[in-house]
């Protein structure tokens, strides 16, 4: 369905970054193999990556709740509260300093000021509160007598025949990675077993994980049972032989990270229910994180629930075990601040009509924590936009197989969307004026506009301007009913002003015809509209008229 050519100008791409990188030259000739490891993680790193979550964060309703007061006692409660994979998305390395929602609240604000309950599964029975097995009650068995730790025999192969090239005890399983133990060199294969004993201090009806995120490459028993899908009864005292293993063989090349270890569990005994409403009880503000996911949403994953089928998504709704819970929560009638987690739209009409405040935290990176705690106290004013549309439901999308546009993303979406591309709130206001656009252009050119945007606010804020262009008649369905041409992000004190320019291509002016050629607007007329949203969603959107002459 593609020309040799697309994939040529593909490959080049390709083979271009990777000659960049130094891939296909002698390592002592790359600048960056003098880059040292303590460079990863650095603090000018973590800065970046605090930077990066707090501008990727959207307010998307804030009824005055938000900032919260100094000394605001908070319940988080959610599913996503404290989940590890609402940090890294697909694709991802492993963090250095993984900080959840909780964590980030509780570093903010003071334990003392923090309660805590999961609540619910994230969606159907599967549950994201799994904790690292402490080594309190690991053990191994040495001349009859009970050890802490478990023992760990390490393989140069990874199907652990013959005799371990190394043993030692691990007091726990919680391993990442980036050289194999026995040799040191990167990228050598080997495998480890580690057997023992799980002598739990609390009964319960526990859940383990296997030892890895892809099954390929690790399991776990106990008593004999493999863990995957199963629950324990065990009692306080007691012991239970467990066996680990993990083949780091293939690992390397198919996962391109690091390969890793962990043994985790979760007690399903308790009601989740009741522990969440009991740490509303003597909060001030109900901070509920939830949302969904990456190992719900993905590529080619093993889900097979309602609202998920495979990795991808069958409805925009949250999960109904959450939506139970918040109602649950709401019915307190404390206020509710909602901070949702997803890598996609999500259908939060709930939310919407019930909550005081939203937040759309997507997939923000190792320092997420830090970054919504921040916003909520008002270290910040949010500058963050939806890249994609919010939609109140699937109810006239088309389908998977349709490949049209129709009644597709904000370009074409004939319904009201929930919140539209291009939206978030702030802590300040903006206003525009003084848009400046040529009244006639020949439509085959560059296009010169500018706008002057000024903080009216009394707080520091960060805006992001965006020009949207709109064709008085729209020539063929292909044709945008609006379209997002240009953007820019400013920074702002309280009472400043700064005039924003931008260069519109001709392609930016143009449209695509039906036979897929670029089609330049000589003649007919459009309006830009310049704001902090799209027009007919911001109230500080400004527009002006432009004719195309041809000329």
């Amino acid at each position: 369905l593609i020309t040799e050519d697309v994939i040529d100008t593909s490959v080049e791409r390709l083979f271009t970054a990777r000659f960049k990188l130094g891939m296909f030259d002698d390592p002592a000739s790359v600048p960056y193999t003098d880059i040292p490891v303590e460079t990863v993680a650095s603090d000018e790193h973590l800065a970046l990556a605090a930077e990066a979550a707090r501008s990727s964060l959207v307010l998307l309703k804030n009824d005055g709740l938000l900032p919260l007061a100094e000394g605001t006692k908070v319940a988080v409660i959610g599913p996503n509260a404290d989940n590890f994979n609402t940090l890294i998305a697909n694709y991802n390395g492993t963090p250095t300093h993984p900080t959840t929602a909780l964590k980030g609240i509780i570093e903010k604000v003071g334990a003392e000021n923090v309660s805590h309950a999961v609540g619910s599964p994230i969606a159907g029975d599967i549950r994201r509160d799994y904790a690292l097995i402490p080594a309190g009650v690991l053990f191994h068995e040495e001349d009859g007598e009970m050890q802490p730790g478990l023992m760990g025999e390490y393989y140069a192969e990874p199907d652990m025949t013959g005799e371990p090239a190394l043993t030692q005890v691990d007091e726990t399983v919680d391993f990442n990675w980036d050289a194999s133990p026995i040799t040191g060199e990167r990228k050598d294969t080997f495998g480890v077993k580690w057997t023992g004993y799980i002598v739990p201090e609390t009964d319960g009806t526990y859940r383990i994980k296997p030892p890895s995120t892809h099954p390929h490459f690790g399991e776990a028993t106990v008593n004999g049972t493999l863990v995957e899908g199963e629950e324990f009864e065990m009692i306080a005292g007691e012991r239970y032989e467990i066996e680990v293993s993990v083949k780091i063989e293939d690992f390397w090349h198919r996962q391109a990270v690091e390969p890793e270890a962990y043994l985790t569990w979760t007690d399903v005994s308790g009601d989740l229910t009741a522990e969440a409403m009991a740490a509303a009880e003597d909060a001030d503000v109900i901070i509920y994180v939830g949302g969904i996911d990456a190992f719900l949403e993905g590529e080619e994953m093993p889900v097979e629930l309602d609202g998920f089928n495979g990795g991808d998504r069958t409805s925009l709704d949250l999960p109904a075990v959450q939506l139970a819970l918040m109602e649950k929560l709401e019915a307190t009638g404390k206020p509710m601040v909602v901070v949702n987690f997803s890598g996609s739209a999500m259908a939060l009409n709930w939310s919407d009509e019930n909550a005081e405040a939203i937040i759309q935290a997507f997939y923000p990176g190792e320092m997420a924590g830090n970054a919504i705690a921040d916003l909520l106290w008002g270290d910040y004013s949010p500058s963050g936009r939806l890249p994609v549309t919010f939609y109140k439901s699937l109810e006239g999308m088309p389908g998977f197989g349709d490949y049209s546009m129709q009644n597709r993303t904000y370009k074409y979406y004939d319904g009201a969307p929930l919140y539209p591309f291009g939206y978030g709130l702030s802590y300040t206001s903006f206003d525009y004026s003084d848009l400046v656009l040529p009244e006639s252009h020949n439509g085959t050119g560059p296009m010169e506009a500018s706008v002057t945007v000024t903080n009216s606010g009394d707080m520091a804020g960060r805006e992001v301007v965006q020009l949207y262009l709109q064709h008085a008649e729209r020539a063929n369905p292909g044709v945008p009913k609006v379209e997002l041409v240009a953007f820019d992000v400013v920074d702002l004190a309280p009472g400043e002003s700064e005039t924003v320019s931008f260069t519109l291509s001709p392609e930016r002016l143009g449209y695509y015809g039906e036979d897929g050629e670029l089609v330049m607007p000589t003649s007919g007329s459009a309006t830009l509209s310049a704001g902090g949203g799209q027009p007919g969603f911001t109230e500080n959107a400004i527009s002006d008229t432009v004719t195309f002459s041809g000329e």
